[in-house]
């Protein structure tokens, strides 16, 4: 499934476009397969953060045991199973009947950060309960994104998690204009692979596709998990078993 870089393979040139926020290290692109098409793109993405962060030795250490693999559709649900057994997530693990291993369920947000927390790794996931913007935009997730990548310069940013009631994605950086009609820059599982290898060989033709304007987030509900950092201590591993510290909802719940 892997098939396309993010930055070595995909470069953008416009008099329109003033900056590019690129996720780093650059993320591979992996698409959903017969096998787990109409029901893995949960775990899809999942693997393109994973690919980014094997790229970085800190995580490569931590996540991997220093073997730059991304685990395969199976051994991320065990490894979902194994953070339930640790105590994470009991809520989903209770829906989802304790059992993911060879099955066909669906994953999202919360089970993407309960594996992830379980691995210690440190995340942050926005909530956008209702557009915020002119003509039921979600402009405030446009910009928790470009807030992110810009403020990372120092520091490893990786792709986003982005999830919708039925789909999700991967936001992998964002084009600034000078008209300010600024575009995420999305991997979709649900690309096909003889599609990408297409892209591959001339990535310009992909440019439609992996462009995504603020009118173009038409759900009326958004999720975005973004990895900032480790859960080095055992008290912040911990309190990482629910997803209600790490949660931020937008705009905030009115008490």
């Amino acid at each position: 499934a892997q098939a396309w870089y993010s930055k070595q393979r995909f470069t953008v040139s416009e008099d329109s476009i003033t900056n590019v926020l690129w996720c780093r290290p650059p993320a591979d692109q992996f698409s959903s397969h017969l096998e787990d098409r109409g029901w893995g793109c949960g775990y899809r993405n999942l693997q393109m953060l994973l690919s980014s962060m094997c790229r970085e030795p800190a995580f490569l250490q931590l996540v991997f045991n220093n073997v730059p693999q991304v685990p395969s559709v199976r051994k991320l649900q065990q490894l979902i199973e194994d953070a339930w057994s640790a105590g994470f997530d009991p809520v989903g693990r209770d829906q989802l009947g304790s059992r993911l291993v060879n099955t066909r369920k669906w994953i999202g947000t919360t089970e993407v950060f309960a594996l992830l927390s379980f691995l210690r790794v440190r995340c942050r996931v926005y909530d956008f309960r209702r557009p915020t913007g002119p003509g039921g935009t979600h402009l405030a997730l446009f910009e928790a994104v470009k807030s992110y990548y810009r403020g990372r310069d120092t520091e490893c940013a990786f792709p986003l998690y982005l999830q919708h009631e039925g789909h999700s994605r991967t936001v992998v950086g964002m084009e600034m204009r000078r008209n300010g009609d600024n575009r995420l820059l999305l991997f979709d599982p649900a690309w096909r692979p003889a599609t990408v290898s297409g892209w591959c060989r001339k990535p310009s033709n992909a440019l439609s596709s992996v462009r995504c304007r603020l009118t173009d987030l038409r759900q009326p509900e958004y999720q975005l998990l973004c990895v900032t950092g480790t859960l080095a201590g055992d008290e912040d591993w911990h309190r990482a078993k629910s997803m209600r510290g790490a949660l931020m909802r937008v705009p905030p719940t009115e008490k």
